[in-house]
């Protein structure tokens, strides 16, 4: 008895630690506090409380396959765009980097999950390891979308840079001629507009 209510304790505590750990985190970010303050004004319940019912549910929700791909596309989107907006209004570098590497590596992942959706929807689990794959890459205590881009991406970025080049110069050569065609176009015709006030004058 005495084992089980020392595991009990121990348990119970770990809980509570992570519960103040993650309040901490919330009230650290000024564009939470603001509202966890408000809710917990007006429920007189922790936000940390609301926080994790808020994720069960969209754990059931992705385990379920119900919503699972809006679920898991917004919440790889919505929390790196807020930290790349807060990133480009800060003067370090590095956060700039670290964001859009995530977005290299996001962009190309949707990139092959459109070609290759008829198989992954065979996939158990699938929206469930996406959502694991997508908070391992944004989030900065793992760095996951900085060793996606320096083990894969970036070597085949390097051995086929030339190529790549190669294939948009052909896409964008046709682009800018219609480009410079229609500006040539514009041109000639404020030139014939003019011709008028001129004689007139």
């Amino acid at each position: 008895a005495s084992s089980s209510q020392n595991t009990l304790s121990s348990t119970m505590s770990a809980i509570t630690a992570h519960l103040d750990s993650l309040r901490a985190s919330i009230f650290k970010i000024p564009a939470l506090k603001k509202y966890a303050e408000l809710v917990e004004e007006k429920t007189k319940v922790n936000v940390e409380y609301f926080v994790v019912g808020l994720l069960g549910v969209v754990a059931l929700c992705v385990f379920s396959g119900f919503w699972a791909s809006s679920i898991t596309n917004l919440i790889g989107f919505v929390y790196p765009a807020y930290c790349s907006l807060v990133a480009i209004e800060t003067s370090q570098k590095e956060d700039d980097t670290a964001w859009l590497t995530y977005w290299v590596v996001f962009g190309l992942f949707c990139l092959l999950e459109n070609f290759t959706d008829y198989i992954l929807y065979w996939i158990p689990f699938y929206y469930a390891i996406k959502l694991t794959f997508l908070i391992w890459a944004m989030m900065p205590k793992y760095q996951g979308a900085k060793v996606v881009y320096t083990t894969v991406i970036r070597p085949l970025f390097l051995k086929y840079e030339s190529q790549i080049d190669a294939v948009l110069g052909r896409i964008v050569e046709p682009v800018n001629a219609v480009d410079a065609a229609l500006d040539a176009s514009d041109a000639a015709a404020k030139a014939q507009a003019a011709e008028p006030e001129t004689s007139s004058s």
